[in-house]
Order: C-alpha cells, then sequence, then structure tokens
C-alpha cells in the first residue's frame, strides 16, 4: 500500500512538474492544501518510486530573470514575483541529499544542490525582508547568517550550516567561496545562472578565475610590493592554502600562491609571493540593481 500510494503521490509531483524522474519546484509548489501539510510523508514516500535527480531550472530561470551581468539583483521585481523562487524553495525544504540520496549518486549532483540551496535562500530571506541596504540589517549579530532557520530536506539549517559545516567540512572545494553569494557588494558576484552537476567542475573553475581577476579582488602594487585581496581570501585563507598543499603535495603554502594559480599571466608576472599581503574591506552594501543605479 505505501509503494502505491508513494508512485501517486511521486507520478502527480512528476506530472505538474513537466517530467517524469524528477523532483521539479513546480511540482512540490503544485502539492497545495493538503498535500503540503504531509510534507515529510511525502519525502519518505518518494524513495518508494523512481527518482533520478533534482531540477534545478526553476532557480536557473530566476537567475536569468533578476541578475544581470554585473551580479546586481533586481530586488524589487524578484519580490513582485517571487513565486518561482517559492516553488524552488518548497522543492528544497522537500528534499537534499541528506533525506533522499538515490536522487543525488555523485558528488558533482550533491555539490550543485548545496550550491544553488545557498544562493536560493540567501535571495528569500532578502525578499522576506526588503527593503534593506544590507543584510546586516535584516537580523542583528549576523543573525542573517546564524538565526534564520530554512527547511531543507525535512531539516532547519541557518545559512551558516550550509556553509561551513556541508559545503566547507564535506567537500572540501575552495573554489565553493566564488561561487556562492551572500547578497553583497564585497561578496564574488552572484551568477545569473545556476549550477548544474554536468559543467560543476568547469563553472567553479570559471567563478574563480573571474572572481581573482577583479581588480577589486586581486589589486597588485609592484612598487610598493604589496597584494591587496578581498576579504574573502582572509577569512577562509585555510580552505585555499590546505587546498594547495594536499594538491601539489607542499608543506607550507601561503594565499598568493593559490591566487597566482589564476591571475591571469600579465597581472601575475608582476606578483611574488614573497611579497606582502593586505585585505581590502568588506562591502556589505546589498548587491541590489536599484544602488547600482544610484552609482557607486
Amino acid at each position: 500500500m505505501a509503494e502505491k500510494r508513494g508512485k501517486g503521490i511521486y507520478n502527480a509531483i512528476a506530472m505538474e512538474g513537466g517530467g517524469a524522474g524528477f523532483v521539479t519546484a513546480a511540482g512540490t509548489a503544485a502539492l497545495g492544501g493538503r498535500f503540503r501539510l504531509a510534507k515529510f510523508a511525502l519525502v519518505c514516500l518518494l524513495c518508494a518510486g523512481p527518482c533520478h535527480g533534482f531540477d534545478h531550472s526553476g532557480l536557473d530561470a530566476v537567475l536569468k530573470a533578476y541578475v544581470n551581468e554585473e551580479g546586481r539583483v533586481d530586488y524589487t521585481a524578484l519580490q513582485e514575483n517571487r513565486t518561482s523562487l517559492d516553488a524552488y524553495v518548497e522543492a528544497l525544504a522537500a528534499i537534499s541529499p541528506k533525506n533522499h540520496p538515490d536522487a543525488f549518486p555523485s558528488r558533482d549532483s550533491r555539490l550543485a544542490y548545496w550550491i544553488n540551496a545557498y544562493n536560493a535562500l540567501v535571495l528569500r530571506g532578502v525578499i522576506d525582508a526588503y527593503p534593506v541596504t544590507s543584510v546586516k540589517d535584516i537580523k542583528i549579530l549576523s543573525g542573517f547568517f546564524n538565526r534564520t532557520w530554512y527547511t531543507v530536506g525535512g531539516e532547519s539549517y541557518t545559512l551558516n550550516d550550509i556553509e561551513h559545516d556541508i559545503l566547507r567540512d564535506e567537500y572540501a572545494e575552495p573554489r565553493i567561496h566564488a561561487a556562492i553569494n551572500c547578497a553583497s557588494i564585497g561578496c564574488p558576484k552572484m551568477e545569473s545562472s545556476a549550477f548544474f552537476p554536468h559543467r560543476i567542475d568547469a563553472r567553479l573553475e570559471e567563478a574563480m578565475h573571474k572572481f581573482l581577476n577583479e581588480q577589486r579582488n586581486v589589486t597588485i602594487d609592484e612598487t610598493k610590493r604589496i597584494v591587496t585581496l578581498s576579504k574573502v581570501l582572509d577569512w577562509f585563507e585555510s580552505d585555499f592554502t590546505g587546498w594547495y598543499q594536499k594538491q601539489f603535495g607542499v608543506e607550507r603554502a601561503n594565499i598568493l600562491d593559490y591566487v597566482a594559480l589564476y591571475v591571469n599571466g600579465d597581472r601575475a608576472g608582476g606578483m611574488n609571493r614573497t611579497w606582502s599581503v593586505a585585505y581590502h574591506d568588506y562591502d556589505w552594501s546589498l548587491n541590489d540593481v536599484e544602488k547600482q543605479k544610484d552609482g557607486p
């Protein structure tokens, strides 16, 4: 009986979401009313039927529609047209690699899920509070990151839980720091498309290359022999240097060793790993397209 009911609910989601075999944002949102009340039962019952992946196309459409080429977000428009984002967040609430691992058979599928989840929940958290000028204004003492809870796969997580306990601890992938966005100008720019498993490595490589070749993130002063870096590289220095040491079999590495892997040749030629390192102040201003219209 459980198998029959499980497949029935699964098929209903697949039909509403536009494709059998995928747990879709539109499908989860379409459950509505009585099915929404049975969310946790749904998660368990889904295991009785076939499941081949998690659909990120809903988030992809949102990012393409509301994030410009400079990584600024049109929060006003997104808040007014939030249905697709809310549907995607509802899908996150029901299914994750933790409670439904068969939907995420590869490391790449799990990594793509958690990066997309972080970025989607950041957008959700901002539009829930908008208008604001900084995520620091949403809840004091970093409450936006450590005291705002979201349901993901039937469990409660903060953004810090996802970033530190999952993305950093479980994947040891320093390039995630160029892929997740905290809705602030000081962050790497918000990507205008979702991450998908089949291109996750290439996308992470592109994101880190883009991040480290922005003048604001790596400023080289050959006269003073000093390199001034994004604060992100300071906060998570051990992630970058630890990866470098393991990858290249060296006992010690500094942050410039990692940066040199990505900085374009003409700029890298003017940088020496023995030079002094400083860090730019972090800009917590909201990455709002409205601020961009007003100028710096």
